[in-house]
């Protein structure tokens, strides 16, 4: 798992309910737009867990959701034959925690607005 071989500071936990649902692959025209729930200066630059995705870790139903996004994430970088990686619609939070994860392994990321889904594509700076 990529995400826990970074050291863990102490923050306090937030507990929403983690979903359920498996990322899908689908090639249809949708309608994307940028979603603009990250703000940009509480995430580092420097390919470090930022303090939200280690406060999710210390959570139980966070937890979960970021080792499923974890591998997730982790074979689709992993697959040549793979650029974009579509997940299942989600509430605001649970989209928040994906952006998040996408930035840490720095993969373009843009929601489905029709089905409020965040889509992934690789880019030219992604990495492990």
């Amino acid at each position: 798992m990529i995400l826990l071989k970074r050291p863990e500071p102490i923050v306090p936990a937030a507990e929403p309910d983690p979903i359920e649902a498996q990322p899908t692959e689908e090639s249809s025209s949708v309608e994307l737009e940028e979603d603009n729930e990250l703000d940009e200066n509480e995430v580092p630059s420097n390919n470090e867990l930022d303090g939200f995705l280690l406060a999710a870790l210390k959570s139980p139903k966070d937890r979960l959701l970021l080792l499923k996004l974890d591998q997730e994430m982790e074979r689709f970088i992993n697959d040549p034959s793979r650029n974009r990686l579509e997940f299942p619609q989600m509430n605001a939070y649970q989209r928040l925690i994906v952006h998040r994860v996408a930035q840490y392994f720095k993969l373009s990321h843009v929601v489905d607005s029709s089905k409020k889904a965040v889509i992934l594509y690789k880019s030219p700076e992604t990495e492990m």
